[in-house]
């Protein structure tokens, strides 16, 4: 991650360098000079020139409401330095500028402000390079509403009142955070109304951990975000609260999210409800309390997943439920129904005489309770027009519901009561 401070003691350019210390005198400071340091980061932002480090040494800092950095100077926080602002600690304050944060500082914003975090950016001309250990919010820890790049890590970043992390408008970057907490009822992490010029753009991130106390919402959200492309690696997303509410929640967009897992205690795996979705799942686990995935709309793709339904919520469907306005592809996968004593299918065909699906198995396991459920069911009778392909041996435990037609010549799924529930053996 960072250098470790006696590195960046080693490597600096002292007459270029200005010192700050909770020992320091704003008065004697002198730059160049680490015997005189200053006492306060904002007056050692006023003395510094383009070019100039400014070097924080362990110790509490709290600079008020000021605007603590400058444009084109670089900042390195020593481990131990700890920096709170009122309103906000690394920001832009809506003007262009060239951030560089380096270090072990941790950030904390104290008041309630919904349009700010502990990093909060606003100016789509901003570049922003930060690397810190804590980023600590009221209302946000990291806040991204417009920027030309950014480039984020840190260990964690934690909220209380609102989203944790939120990405929003004309930006574009990555970031890395080893664990995000979000303790109010609202997303964890918001992707929102990204690309609003028009303009296509990347967030590529990794999120180590999640956790989440969203109600109605997605751990992780994604609303309007049909010019950014999202691609997100997060092992482990626990969500603890709201039973009619998912881990991951996409309204809109093209999301490509790749070694993602997590659990609902309560509450669904994935919800897409919107038509213009393209969503692709690689090497995903997700286990829900009340469905593994919620597929309504748009184009949905898992390629070697486990999608697994806990069978302890109230989702009367399936592990999977699909809808007519939906395409699903699901490669190499293990689908999962876990409830015992209620007739749920491990694959639940929702709606069925209202339209038109296309859904489409390739090498899959289905497993449900042997007693209870079937692998594949149309929740409605009657005739139906649907398009539901098996276009390689796909397995299961369970017979499939009536009236699926369009099964391709020369494949099948194969009925073997010999598989077993609880494992993840193939075949």
């Amino acid at each position: 991650m960072s250098k470790t401070s006696a590195n960046i003691l080693f490597d600096l350019e002292i007459q270029n360098t200005i010192f700050v210390s909770k020992n320091g005198d704003n008065l004697t400071g002198e730059k160049g000079n680490w015997n005189q340091p200053f006492q306060t980061i904002f007056q050692a932002s006023n003395v510094a020139s383009d070019g100039d480090t400014i070097y924080v040494f362990a110790g509490v800092y709290d600079e008020g409401s000021q605007d603590i950095i400058k444009s084109n100077v670089k900042y390195y926080f020593e481990l131990g330095s700890f920096v709170t602002c009122f309103v906000q600690t690394i920001s832009d304050f809506g003007v262009a500028k060239n951030i560089n944060i380096d270090g072990f500082g941790v950030f904390r914003q104290t008041i309630l402000n919904f349009n700010t975090g502990a990093i909060s950016i606003t100016n789509a001309d901003t570049s922003i390079r930060f690397r810190g250990l804590q980023c600590i919010g009221v209302a946000q820890a990291i806040s991204v509403l417009n920027c030309n790049n950014f480039d984020i890590e840190c260990d964690l970043a934690s909220a209380t009142s609102q989203y944790a992390v939120q990405f929003r408008g004309n930006c574009q970057g990555r970031f890395s955070i080893n664990k995000i907490q979000c303790t109010s009822v609202a997303p964890a992490i918001m992707f929102r109304n990204l690309g609003t010029d028009l303009v296509e753009r990347k967030i590529t991130g990794y999120v180590g951990e999640i956790l989440s106390f969203a109600t109605n919402s997605g751990a992780v959200a994604f609303l309007n975000t049909n010019n950014t492309r999202t691609e997100l690696e997060i092992p482990d997303i626990q969500k603890v609260n709201g039973a009619l509410s998912y881990l991951i929640e996409i309204w809109s967009g093209i999301n490509y999210f790749k070694n993602c897992g997590g659990k609902a205690l309560l509450g669904g795996g994935i919800n897409t409800v919107n038509a213009s979705s393209i969503n692709l799942f690689e090497n995903c686990n997700f286990v829900g309390n009340s469905g593994s995935a919620n597929l309504q709309q748009g184009f949905n793709e898992f390629i070697n997943c486990e999608l697994i339904s806990s069978g302890n919520g109230a989702n009367p469907n399936g592990s999977i439920n699909i809808y007519p306005a939906v395409q699903v592809e699901l490669r190499d996968c293990l689908v999962q129904e876990k409830s015992t004593g209620i007739a749920r299918a491990v694959i639940n065909m929702r709606n069925a005489l209202t339209s038109t699906f296309n859904v489409r198995l390739f090498n899959c396991k289905l497993v449900g309770d042997p007693n209870n459920n079937e692998s594949i069911k149309n929740s409605l009778s009657g005739v139906v027009n649907t398009n539901f392909y098996v276009e390689s041996t796909c397995a299961t435990n369970r017979p499939i519901g009536a009236n699926f037609t369009n099964l391709i010549a020369g494949t099948n799924i194969i009925v073997d009561s010999n598989i077993q529930r609880n494992t993840n053996t193939y075949f």
